[in-house]
């Protein structure tokens, strides 16, 4: 979570008429809550280059839910999603299912698209309508990786639309993908491995995801469905905090599957459709002392209750809630509808096995923790959960994580990291974060395990302003038996060389340190003023979205690389060449390095972290104009874009394809889960 300022715009407002949507928004890679884990970080907001090295985005999309999906029978899907509507169904339905034979004939997949809608359409509720999508992208959709999405066919329920775009994800209650070659089939059923690796089954796999992310980020929700057709086969999709479930193939023209879906679909209440209707729409007129405090006097604001109080919010301010699957958290500025209290209200799906994160402040409160916020409600959104299937259901590999709805509100509403006024105040803030992480530590017996740039605020009084550690949601107390989730906790650009290894060792309270270190290297490279051209910044920037070997490579280099830096505040670069020399001991291996092991073991204490930034911020020569700003940071060079790959050889079969317009065999290529992430890594 970061507390940023409400300051950021977004791509446009929703109507009125539609109170259920938050706007997509625009924001800097750090206004983000830290990643679901260690696998999403290439795909996901928060990425030091914001996106700019990163892999196509269906790919990557297929790539990071490996392990994520949960697979049963259509009637079982039905049955547990979407009870039957009415006992009108079967007769309503039978005489539909023969007009689909003549559609799944079809060899050019445009040519489905009329005669679908126009069948589809008779199933689903009145006022309801199934349209073709297919040439018209989404300009608001752009969640993972700016990829725009343009399914093929989208419904829409019957309330007013929110834009003039033809296809709005933001309205969208299902999406249609077609497909006319079974190549193209995502999943298969009779196989230990249900995810295809065929590059053509991934793309369409990559497809449906960001479909489906698209939905659930652009709206309020629980849940988002999704249809796929593969010539005459059709599956059902489900996406969820927690994966997708997906149902086995079923011939569409000899079963009424899908014609029950969609009338049952476009006939259910919101909630059961995924509409989070916890989200309550509220005229500004009604509100206008709260729409003022908010910063949105025009609207939209909702009503959400947490406990039992309710608080005011508008457009969320951060984006991790773009991602297809983790914690989705939202942030709010919030305003307390009974005090006018100016609020943080954060709304997110947190992980089963972590502490709720209001009980860690508890816990941290009673041991006199400070810089930290404190909590006015928090509480867990009713029969809001997911990740938890019946045993029938076939969860091969599975890796999903249950998640439950849960709010919690903060009484100060903090100002990025990234904007502090000056080099020396910088350091200040983390030292005042490192304490807190001390105390938290050897007090409170708390692991924090999540150091990162979002994670510490700033907040301003009249005459001065002081740091807080906020976002306790993976925190561990000492005394916890066994692993806490599936995957590391961590965000990938500050997570510790040691853990940012395929196989890590055991966290150690120094993987946080060296998180601090590895925070106060990130920003000097894209915040703090420099000398360095954006080309030499994209360099260096880049390096920490890495694995552990290009990590040590910064710390290793020591006082060659941060001198590399050219650092207008030569303070920092003497500071920063210190904590390189100290931290990087933990990696030495050399027989001559003395006194080695006892040097390793003195890291897993904060007081010399302390004492370094302490006399650090005592010396002389910090320049009081050089306040955090994003540095411009150089786009890849043409060679790079234009290298010869995996995923260039894809693009070209891609293009071709489209061509012969259907006419071409299948794609029998077969691939490791781990080569395009290596092609990928080129700059």
């Amino acid at each position: 979570m970061s507390a940023i300022e409400l300051s950021v715009f977004p791509h446009s407002m929703p109507s009125a008429a539609r109170p259920s949507t938050p706007p997509g928004q625009t924001l800097s890679a750090l206004s983000q809550d830290t990643p679901t884990h260690l696998r999403l970080s290439s795909v996901q907001p928060y990425s030091s280059l914001q996106g700019v090295y990163q892999q196509k985005a269906h790919i990557a999309a297929a790539e990071q839910l490996h392990h994520k999906y949960t697979f049963t029978d259509p009637q079982t899907f039905l049955n547990l999603h979407l009870p039957q509507a009415d006992s009108a169904e079967s007769s309503n339905l039978n005489h539909h299912a023969a007009a689909l034979h003549t559609i799944s004939l079809h060899t050019v997949e445009k040519n489905m698209y009329a005669p679908l809608v126009s069948e589809l359409n008779q199933v689903v509720k009145p006022g309801w309508s199934v349209v073709d999508t297919s040439n018209h992208a989404d300009p608001d959709s752009a969640f993972i990786l700016d990829q725009t999405v343009k399914p093929d066919l989208s419904l829409y329920d019957d309330r007013l639309p929110s834009n003039t775009n033809p296809c709005r994800a933001c309205d969208t209650e299902c999406f249609f993908e077609l497909k006319t070659d079974a190549a193209d089939d995502p999943f298969a059923d009779n196989a230990p491995l249900k995810e295809r690796t065929a590059l053509t089954a991934q793309h369409t796999r990559g497809q449906v995801i960001t479909y489906l992310n698209a939905i659930q980020a652009s709206q309020f929700r629980t849940h988002s469905f999704g249809v796929v057709i593969v010539k005459d086969k059709c599956r059902l999709l489900r996406l969820t905090r927690s994966g997708i479930q997906v149902t086995s193939a079923f011939d569409y023209t000899n079963t009424l599957y899908l014609h029950q879906f969609l009338y049952r679909l476009s006939r259910a209440e919101p909630a059961t459709r995924g509409i989070d209707t916890t989200f309550e729409s509220v005229a500004p007129a009604t509100a206008p002392t709260a729409a003022k405090i908010i910063g949105a006097p025009d609207g939209p604001l909702w009503q959400i209750s947490v406990g039992d109080r309710t608080f005011i919010v508008s457009h969320p301010f951060t984006r991790s809630h773009e991602l297809p699957v983790g914690r989705g958290t939202r942030c709010f500025v919030a305003v307390d509808k009974r005090t006018n209290q100016k609020c943080l209200l954060k709304d997110t799906w947190r992980v089963d096995g972590y502490h709720a994160e209001h009980e860690v402040y508890e816990r941290l409160k009673a041991q006199d923790v400070k810089s930290i916020p404190g909590v006015l409600a928090a509480a867990d959104v009713e029969g809001q959960v997911c990740g938890f299937h019946p045993e029938s259901w076939s969860t091969p590999n599975d890796t999903t994580r249950r998640h439950r709805h849960y709010r919690i509100v903060l009484d100060v509403v903090g100002i990025d990291l990234t904007k502090y006024p000056s080099s020396r105040d910088l350091v200040r803030y983390v030292l005042q974060a490192l304490k807190a992480h001390f105390r938290a530590y050897t007090c409170a017996r708390v692991e924090h395990r999540d150091i990162s740039v979002g994670n510490i605020i700033i907040v301003k009084t009249e005459d001065t302003s002081h740091a807080l550690l906020i976002d306790w949601e993976l925190a561990r107390y000492h005394d916890d038996q066994g692993p806490s989730a599936y995957e590391r906790a961590g965000t990938r650009p500050f997570m510790s060389c040691a853990l940012s290894q395929t196989t890590p060792p055991p966290r150690l309270l120094v993987d946080d340190l060296e998180s601090f270190v590895l925070l106060l290297m990130w920003m000097a490279v894209l915040y703090a003023p420099s000398h360095m051209s954006p080309t030499e910044r994209a360099s260096y920037a880049k390096t920490f979205d890495g694995d552990s070997t290009a990590k040590k490579s910064l710390l290793g280099g020591g006082d060659f690389v941060v001198n590399q830096f050219q650092l207008v505040a030569q303070p920092l670069s003497k500071l920063l060449i210190v904590l390189c020399k100290r931290i990087r001991v933990r990696y030495l291996r050399s027989v001559d390095a003395g006194n080695l092991k006892e040097q390793q073991a003195a890291l897993n204490d904060h007081t010399w972290f302390i004492d370094i930034l302490t006399h650090s911020l005592a010396s002389e020569g910090w320049p009081t104009d050089d306040a955090g700003a994003r540095q411009k940071v150089a786009t890849p060079p043409p060679s790079l874009l234009k290298r010869k790959s995996v995923l260039s050889q894809y693009e070209e079969r891609g293009l071709k394809r489209a061509k012969q317009e259907g006419e071409r065999g299948p794609d029998k290529e077969e691939r490791g889960p781990d080569e395009e992430e290596r092609e990928v890594a080129a700059y």
